[in-house]
């Protein structure tokens, strides 16, 4: 991994958990895994027109953050939020919705801190399931989900500073 941004490698990092773990793999093809940075494939946007072919589809996109620059008197707290959303493209739930979902939890349980010395924690600080999510679900009749995943970090004041680089630098 080439960058040293922190938010950049736990991007990168969610997204090799995840691809790291057959249960999802078998169920996510690698043209349906819509990233937003280019992993050597390319970047693999949305698609306009889905087919059957195209589903089960996840993206992952991040979507808040919460950054407390003096949480400590020598340190600073950023927790960044990732939404990541599924389209099944079935209406039945023990297709895809939910050995997905399951699929999900065990992958995400296997790596607490995501293998970065500067993450303290990985929650999954909500899941919302429905058929009816026009934004996630784009005209495709089936479940969807949206499960927000939240990554606590932390950097002493001198990695901010340039002074400390080693806790962003590859382990």
């Amino acid at each position: 991994m080439s960058s040293t941004d922190p938010f950049t490698r736990v991007y990168a990092a969610l997204w090799d958990v995840l691809e790291k773990h057959k249960g999802f793999t078998d169920l996510v093809k690698i043209g349906n895994r819509i990233k937003h940075t280019d992993d050597g494939f390319g970047l693999r946007p949305e698609k306009e027109n889905i087919m059957d072919a195209d589903l089960p589809e996840v993206n992952l996109i991040p979507v808040n953050s919460q950054i407390l620059l003096f949480a400590t008197s020598s340190s600073t707290q950023a927790v960044q939020e990732f939404e990541l959303r599924i389209t099944s493209g079935d209406q039945r739930v023990d297709r895809l919705h939910f050995p997905l979902k399951w699929q999900v939890m065990i992958a995400l349980s296997k790596c607490a801190k995501l293998n970065l010395p500067f993450v303290k924690k990985l929650t999954i600080d909500s899941f919302t399931e429905t058929t009816d999510d026009p934004e996630v679900n784009r005209g495709i009749k089936g479940w969807s989900a949206r499960i927000v995943i939240g990554v606590e970090m932390w950097f002493g004041h001198t990695v901010l500073q340039g002074t400390d680089t080693r806790i962003l630098e590859e382990i």
